[in-house]
């Protein structure tokens, strides 16, 4: 249904913690149909107080995301009674993940809240509500019962479970050398697992996704975290925040996550759940900048200039997002200056992702990628899967970084370990052998693995597969990069052109060496002792004769 031109607009105040879904949802309204919602401003949860005493409206929109934001949902909804006694003329829509939590608090019994659904309805039924809600109706989203909540955690629970029992049996069958019927068995027993998995799955409620709504083409996200008034715009021209790699979402929920590159991972230390929101939250921060770069209309050598100051700010963005999401260290982190903070030891690992400028080219610029001589042009199936792989890199190394950043500075803090950390790394001699293996592995890369890679004109990328996180070699000359090579990096290609250059001789003089020997045991020595045999048994012959 669209707008009534005889009823007065709507003024709402949205009230969120994810800046991708106030953004998008923002620039929605502002196209045709839905101008009878006037979004008067945005903030985050805990801006309700400053909102309260600046502005009356008629709808103040509140989502509540429990499974990303714990600890803010829980702090707000606990100071809910005291802002219905307070101001008990405000009218609430709570937009709630679980859809069950509105139960699960008793909120629906609050007298200011005039209604509640599921935060990710499509975005026709959502204005409807909001017009139902702002115009003094009530709205009850689905038929959903106090026990579903419970329900639903106790099949999470079951998932996590299951999630835990495959791993380990991956595990089990990389490391350990089994007989035919043990490996039959655990394969069997895998596959069991993974159909009681899909099968737990269908009982649970739609996952939450990405917000997929519309922008104005002129228009310029402005900073998440602060209160922005509104004012509708003239302009009806649309364009989307893509999700690239689009099977990347799907890819990462079914996906167990097991490292099989042969490569220790900073995330390996971390329980699946937490790689998979680790992940997620890299895909999402580079997705919102391509966005912001594409608007920006950013000229190709400035973008290809600023990739490593990209590179950082996704890391940063990343991990502050992270520690957010899974309630711990928010404080600690939100002090600290990201224009002050250098990456570390593992800084050389970020800045040395490949492909990083042309693929910023390729997405915000639509250029054609150039790998090893060959061009890919954007609309090309080859392109777009060469994109992916290039791509499922970057988010895996950014991942790896953001998981070192925690390993070495909040190693010690029994919340992390508690709420990231696998079970069998939570012990701290089992996470300090954890972090000497990171550094033996920081020096196997350094001064083997990428000298040889670089030798040899080849990148070895992180890729995901249906086992897990596997290596794939993509060639690419690196000629540059070998000449910059100093020390024993630039010794180890040495010795390897020493090798390759000597191989050959090696190899004729090991054959010299080989057929003279033989010549001289067969030829010589064995023409000796056939001799000397030859002469004691005519000796032996003359005795008897006598």
């Amino acid at each position: 249904m669209s707008a009534n031109p005889l009823l007065p607009p709507i003024s709402v105040i949205l009230l969120d913690e994810d800046p991708i879904f106030s953004l998008g949802l923002r620039e929605a309204l502002k196209t045709g149909g839905f101008l009878d919602i006037n979004l008067v401003a945005t903030g985050q949860l805990q801006d309700i107080f400053s909102l309260l005493e600046s502005y009356k409206v008629d709808l103040w929109l509140v989502c509540l995301d429990l499974e990303i934001y714990p600890k803010k949902v829980r702090k707000f909804v606990s100071e809910l009674p005291k802002i219905s006694k307070d101001y008990p003329e405000i009218n609430l829509l709570l937009l709630t993940i679980p859809e069950t939590m509105v139960y699960d608090f008793k909120l629906n019994y609050l007298p200011i809240v005039k209604g509640y659904c599921y935060k990710h309805i499509p975005l026709e039924q959502l204005v409807e509500v909001v017009r139902l809600c702002g115009r003094g109706g009530f709205y009850q989203g689905g038929k959903v019962k106090p026990i579903d909540g419970w329900l639903n955690s106790q099949l999470q629970a079951g998932l996590r479970e299951i999630d835990g029992q495959i791993e380990k049996i991956n595990r089990l069958l990389e490391n350990h050398k089994l007989s035919l019927f043990d490996l039959i068995y655990w394969q069997g027993r895998r596959r069991e697992l993974k159909v009681a998995r899909f099968l737990l799955s269908r009982f649970l409620p739609p996952p939450a996704k990405v917000a997929d709504f519309s922008y104005p083409n002129n228009s310029s996200p402005p900073s998440p975290s602060l209160i922005i008034p509104e004012n509708p715009p003239e302009t009806t021209s649309i364009e989307r925040i893509r999700i690239f790699p689009e099977s990347f979402l799907e890819n990462v929920h079914n996906n167990p996550l097991v490292n099989f590159s042969a490569k220790i991972l900073e995330i390996d230390a971390f329980s699946p759940v937490k790689r998979k929101q680790l992940l997620v939250t890299i895909l999402n921060e580079w997705n919102f900048l391509i966005f912001e770069l594409k608007q920006a209309k950013i000229e190709e050598d400035v973008l290809k200039k600023s990739a490593r100051y990209y590179l950082k700010r996704i890391w940063w963005g990343s991990l502050k997002k992270f520690l957010n999401i899974t309630g711990i260290m928010a404080e600690e982190i939100d002090v600290i200056n990201p224009e002050e903070t250098e990456v570390g030891s593992y800084e050389e690992k970020l800045y040395s992702i490949p492909f990083v400028e042309d693929l910023l080219a390729y997405q915000v610029l639509d250029k054609p990628l150039v790998i090893d001589g060959i061009i890919y042009e954007k609309e090309k199936e080859e392109s777009r899967e060469i994109a992916e792989i290039i791509m499922t890199n970057l988010i895996i190394t950014i991942a790896n970084c953001v998981g070192a950043f925690i390993l070495n500075e909040y190693a010690e803090n029994p919340e992390v370990r508690q709420v990231l950390l696998e079970k069998q790394w939570k012990s701290s001699r089992k996470l300090a052998m954890f972090r000497n293996n990171l550094v033996w592995e920081y020096r196997k890369e350094k001064y083997w693995s990428n000298p040889k890679n670089i030798f040899e004109d080849k990148y070895e990328l992180l890729i995901l597969t249906e086992k897990g996180i596997e290596t794939y070699t993509v060639n690419h000359p690196r000629h540059r990069e070998l000449k910059e090579l100093k020390g024993i990096p630039w010794l180890v290609t040495i010795m390897i052109e020493l090798r390759d250059s000597l191989s050959r001789g090696v190899k004729s003089f090991g054959d010299f060496l080989g057929k003279l020997l033989v010549y001289l045991l067969t030829e010589v020595l064995g023409r000796g002792i056939g001799l000397i045999g030859k002469g004691i048994l005519q000796g032996i012959g003359s005795r008897i004769r006598n």
